[in-house]
């Protein structure tokens, strides 16, 4: 799991803003205990770099647990590495970005990828449930190849993408279906108009469709793309005709939203849903933030007052929103959370809401890290973070991270 989810493809965080007038009342929930573990005695621990490599100048910068293949994967940024030098260059400065796989049952290394394109341009890499690795690199002559991985380490299949003259990286969405969506922005102009490139592949590599449309992609999950297709001036500050455009997994357009953007946001503040429901954060200066859902058609089903430091995530069949250190959990039809849970400390950073691949939620606080179950909302486990900790997954009651900077290990929680 990432310590942070980069956005590379980002233009801008523009935020959506409509005239809303509807402030839906929250009822009141009782807190829920929580009691934090320590990690300590792990059940296992392994070195992540080799002799040749040099751990002072390599960095972890992605770990993820996939319980279908009993492995752990390790995918690092070495900045030095003498076992792939060349006699034209130094072997003090040959730079590369490795995936390694390991076993979630004794930390043996089961296999190793080297990726040999510019080191930290692997964009966002994804990772399928049965252990497939997508990640789209840069190399020195501009050019871009997408590369699909199976869990054996072997290559499946890779195809190379064209140079972007903006220098605007691609960005790797995996749908509802078992797709993948690549987009890129192709196209600005001084008038502040934006087009992006949308194709979606299937597992094998097949193209299944491709188009250009206007605007940015925001977001893709689910059986949705979110678009931002407003049009920015004056360095991306000053918007106007400012419109979201939603497309479908055949990138087919469903419906569009217009709104007015008067305000820098995040723009991840956004959820699909398994039944196509969509919800975005907006702001409006005499409105403040507000949550407007979408059902699959585009017909708005809700409008609701959220404070400043909120944050959604989808739930498949739902959504969790914390707001006012309240987590808050909302079924797809539902206009009043069906429960919540209290917890304590502060979040993190942009990417502390996330899915575990034990179908569980994972929440990151500065100090803290808890565990959570979407359909009984219960804390499922708990544990104190160090300083050290910063990469790291969890899944079926263990937890995997480079506690240390060069030695991964795997700690038991209790249940």
């Amino acid at each position: 799991m990432l310590k942070n989810k980069p956005r590379l493809y980002r233009l801008g965080t523009g935020l959506l803003t409509a005239i809303l007038g509807i402030t839906i009342a929250m009822p009141s929930f009782a807190a829920q205990a929580d009691s934090l573990t320590t990690l300590k005695s792990a059940s296992w621990s392994t070195s992540l770099f080799s002799a040749t490599d040099h751990p002072d100048l390599s960095e972890v910068t992605d770990i993820k647990v996939i319980p279908s293949q009993s492995l752990v994967y390790v995918k690092a940024s070495h900045t030095e590495q003498n076992a792939h030098a060349t006699p034209s260059t130094n072997d003090t400065t040959h730079e590369v970005d490795t995936f390694n796989a390991y076993s979630t049952k004794d930390g043996k290394l089961e296999w190793s990828y080297t990726n040999l394109g510019e080191p930290g341009d692997t964009g966002v890499t994804q990772y399928a449930n049965n252990g497939t690795v997508y990640f789209c690199n840069r190399y020195a002559d501009g050019h871009y190849r997408l590369t699909s991985l199976n869990p054996t380490g072997k290559v499946n299949w890779t195809m190379k993408l064209p140079a972007m003259a903006n220098a605007f990286p691609y960005d790797l969405s995996l749908m509802q279906d078992g797709s993948l969506l690549v987009s890129v922005a192709v196209h600005t102009d001084s008038q502040g108009n934006v087009q992006s490139m949308l194709k979606r592949y299937d597992a094998n590599g097949k193209l299944l469709q491709q188009k250009i449309v206007n605007g940015f992609v925001m977001a893709a999950s689910g059986k949705r793309i979110i678009v931002d297709a407003s049009i920015y001036k004056n360095n991306e500050t000053q918007l106007k005709n400012a419109k979201v455009d939603v497309y479908g997994l055949q990138l087919n357009s469903i419906y569009s939203h217009k709104a007015i953007l008067e305000f820098d946001h995040y723009d991840d503040q956004i959820a699909v849903l398994d039944d196509g429901t969509v919800l975005i954060g907006t702001y409006k200066p005499d409105e403040g933030n507000m949550l407007i859902r979408f059902d699959a058609n585009g017909k708005i089903t809700g409008k609701q007052a959220v404070s400043d430091d909120y944050h959604i995530q989808s739930t498949g069949s739902g959504y969790i929103l914390y707001d006012h250190n309240i987590f808050k959990w909302y079924r797809s039809n539902s206009q009043k959370p069906v429960a919540s849970t209290t917890l304590k400390g502060s979040p993190a950073d942009a990417s502390w809401i996330q899915h575990t691949n034990d179908g569980n939620l994972l929440i990151t606080m500065l100090d803290r890290t808890y565990i959570l179950n979407p359909t009984t909302h219960a804390i499922v486990a708990a544990w104190h973070r160090t300083s050290s900790d910063l990469t790291f997954d969890y899944a079926n009651h263990a937890v995997y991270t480079n506690q240390g900077k060069d030695v991964l290990a795997k700690y038991v929680l209790q249940k």
